[in-house]
This record gives C-alpha cells, sequence and structure tokens, in this order.
C-alpha cells in the first residue's frame, strides 16, 4: 500500500505519480509528486506521540536521541546486503510543543513559516543552517579515504551524507545536524507552520538566483548562505501566491499540493515531496507532539522506505531510556561524542520571536524546565541530577554556545526589537 494510516500514524510510501494525504484534525498535510523523474523515490512518515513519552526529555536531549535514531537505521540499513547500493537524504523533525527539534542528512530542508492575525504569511526561515555538499566537506572525505570530483563524492554522489550508501562509506556518513526553534514568546494571535522539504522542492528556487548575486570565487560557506537566502525568499514568494495571499485559510495538504507543484513550475526535474504541520494555531498554545520526516532515496526507493517505516519506534524506544541507559548505547552522543560534537558543538535556537520582532506577551510559555539547557543544567552530557558527568570516558567539554539565539532581526524591517524578548539561557 503506498499510504498506510492509524489514528497516530501515517506512512507514504508512495509509487503512483501523485500521493496525498493527511491528518487535518491534527494540522497535518502532505503531497508526493513523481514529478519529470520516471521513478517516485521519497517517502515519508508521521506520527502522534502522547505528550508523556517526551515530558521528561529536554530539547537538547531530543536532539541527541534523534541524532542517534539516523545513525541506528543507517546501521541497520548497512547490514542489509540488499540495501547496498541505495541511500536516502533525511529530514526529521520532533515537535515538542513550543519546540521543533530538527536532524539533517544532505540537501533536504525544514522551514517555518509564520502568519499573522490575518493569515497572511510574514516570515520563511529555514531552520538547517546549511546542507551536506561535497565541496563543503571535501576535507574529511579525502581524511575518510575518498575524493570529490565535479562537485561529487567519487565523480558520483551528490551528498556528502546520507542514510544507507554503504558502497561510499566511510566518506559519506550519517551524523546529522541538530537544530532547535522554539515559539514560547510568538504573539497569542500569530500562526506557525513547519514546512518540510526534500531537494525536489528547494531545486525550483535556483530559477529566483540572480546571476549579479553569484561570486566567481564563491566559497563553499558563502554558497550555503547564499543558497538559505534564496531559497527563504522563493518559499516566501510560493505562499504569498496562493490563497489570495492568505495560504494559512487553506487546508495543509492544499498548501502542500501548491508548493510541490510550484517546484515544478519553477523548474525542478526530481521528485518533490512536501509536507506541512500546523504547529501553533492563532489563540491557541502549541500543544503538538510528534514527528514529521521526508525521505529522499536515490538508487532505489529501498533505503527510504526503510527509514519511514522504521523512525517512529526507533525513537520512542530511545525516548523511553533513562539518560544512564542512552549514554551507553554505541551510537549516543556520549558514545560519539567527537562525531556528534563536530557539527554540534554550537546548536543555534531559532526564538520565532526574533523574526517578527513583535512586542507581545508570550503565546504560550514554556516551562522552565523546557527551556533550552545551559552548561552545567539537565541535558547535553550531564549526569541526571544536572551536574556534569565527570566519569571517565565523558566528554571533556560541555556543548558551548557562541551564540544561544540565531538573531534573525534583520529579516523583517520597521519594527524594534524590544530588550528581553530573546529566550535567555
Amino acid at each position: 500500500m503506498p499510504i498506510t494510516s492509524t489514528d497516530k500514524d501515517i506512512t507514504s510510501i508512495p509509487s503512483e505519480i501523485r500521493e496525498q494525504g493527511g491528518k487535518p484534525e491534527q494540522g497535518f498535510g502532505f503531497t508526493e509528486l513523481m514529478g519529470k523523474r520516471h521513478r517516485q523515490e521519497d517517502t515519508l512518515a508521521w506520527s502522534e506521540f502522547n505528550p508523556e513519552a517526551l515530558s521528561g526529555l529536554t530539547p537538547e536531549q531530543i536532539g541527541q536521541r534523534l541524532w542517534t535514531a539516523h545513525r541506528q537505521i543507517n546501521a541497520e540499513i548497512i547490514n542489509k546486503k540488499e540495501l547496498d547500493h541505495a541511500g536516502s537524504t533525511a529530514v526529521t523533525t520532533v515537535i515538542k510543543n513550543n519546540f521543533l527539534i530538527t536532524a539533517l542528512l544532505a540537501d533536504a530542508a525544514a522551514f517555518v513559516a509564520i502568519y499573522n492575525e490575518n493569515a497572511e504569511v510574514i516570515s520563511a526561515t529555514r531552520l538547517n543552517r546549511r546542507t551536506h555538499t561535497p565541496n563543503l566537506e571535501r576535507e574529511r572525505i579525502i581524511e575518510a579515504g575518498g575524493c570529490v570530483l565535479s562537485g561529487r563524492v567519487f565523480g558520483s554522489l551528490a551528498v556528502a551524507r546520507a542514510l544507507g550508501d554503504a558502497l561510499y562509506a566511510p566518506s559519506v556518513i550519517a551524523d546529522s545536524d541538530i537544530s532547535i526553534a522554539d515559539l514560547s514568546n510568538i504573539p497569542p494571535g500569530y500562526s506557525v507552520q513547519l514546512i518540510s522539504s526534500c531537494d525536489g522542492f528547494t531545486d525550483g528556487a535556483k530559477a529566483e538566483e540572480k546571476a549579479e548575486d553569484r561570486k566567481i570565487d564563491e566559497t563553499p560557506q558563502e554558497k550555503q548562505g547564499r543558497e538559505k537566502q534564496v531559497q527563504e525568499q522563493y518559499l516566501m514568494n510560493a505562499l504569498k501566491a496562493f490563497n489570495n495571499g492568505k495560504p494559512k485559510l487553506a487546508s495543509e495538504m492544499s498548501l502542500s499540493e501548491h508548493l510541490a507543484e510550484w517546484a515544478i513550475g519553477k523548474g525542478s526535474a526530481d521528485n518533490v515531496s512536501v509536507l506541512i504541520q500546523t504547529v501553533k494555531e492563532s489563540g491557541k498554545p502549541a500543544c503538538f507532539n510528534g514527528i514529521a520526516a521526508i525521505y529522499d532515496g536515490h538508487g532505489g526507493q529501498q533505503v527510504a522506505a526503510f527509514a519511514a517505516d522504521n523512525i517512529r519506534a526507533t525513537l520512542e524506544g530511545l525516548f523511553k531510556l533513562t539518560e544512564e541507559e542512552y549514554q551507553i548505547l554505541e551510537h549516543s552522543a556520549v558514545s560519539q561524542k567527537d562525531c556528534f560534537l563536530r557539527d554540534n558543538a554550537s546548536i543555534p535556537v531559532l526564538d520565532l520571536n526574533t523574526i517578527i520582532k513583535k512586542p507581545e506577551p508570550a503565546s504560550n510559555p514554556a516551562p522552565a524546565l523546557e527551556k533550552i539547557a545551559a552548561p552545567h543544567s539537565p541535558g547535553f552530557f550531564t549526569n541526571t541530577n544536572g551536574s556534569p558527568q565527570k566519569e571517565k570516558g565523558a566528554p571533556r567539554r560541555q556543548l558551548k554556545r557562541t551564540q544561544s539565539v540565531l538573531d534573525l532581526s534583520d529579516i523583517l524591517e520597521g519594527e524594534n526589537l524590544q530588550e528581553g524578548k530573546r529566550v535567555k539561557f
């Protein structure tokens, strides 16, 4: 069956030109299009959790377990000989009330769109700070025994990280970038949606690029920054073009269909998958707990299908563990601290209110224990009592934040950001 659905879950492993579905009562909808490809290789997973499943975990701890989940699933895939020719990108988001915790592999994307009281979109921001391109990770790939030719690993694979791709290991790895967004300070009348996609959607943004914005001597890092801005403006344009400029008044499924077709209309030649989860409705608190994920296969759909089929059970198992039980796992962020800290030593936390610069009171303040843990508080690399780990083998350093809050105040103009509206840690 292309789509399997229960009261709490949806798994989409499409084989048709178009697959659509959702849970309107939970603010979820999705569209998956084959596009101009001869086969569909994308998959999708959505689940609602009982709040108790996440209640004992900080956003940081959820981020650790999400990072581990991708590695555990990858280890299972690597051990399956029949899957060694295939791989998949991944964008998996765990939603816990006010917090969006996202793990990204390769060139997928997770965005957050904010709407005002009139259902008009006022901002669209990509949560992942980068994508995993071979040129950006050339040094790591070479150290692992690989090479980058014409912007591809061994001249063949266009991404530096993925699930599967056993034939390219260890040059291609499954270590995710973690990002956290905080809705706590969003004005009560505003709405927020998570919009996740495969690269088939963001490929359409290339039509939005201006040739004069590209530098001849542009570094991989500069290119990443430029592409992020282009993709954000591309999504804004697509949202404003729908439903008479009020996309929030439409259903999540119809909006996802518009975005997927927008990408194809802009020239994307790939499979296109878009999911939308409303995480805060106007006048209501953020109260959804669950996951929303897209997996974009290459070399076949098998790895992407395996990920979609197994992500919920993998995460549920990890969420049930005590901190001590989690830390001793082979793929925990503690056991693999060098790999984890290489990419996630400073995790930007996006306070969504800094984007819109509204001084209104918080719509649904997060409990103090849910705030992102500062060093020496419950969270990364600490004992369950909150004190820093001192046991043998524990990381020598805690996660440091060079920038606790990703300040995107330059996105919108016209209002002054009041002091004290950023989340303090």
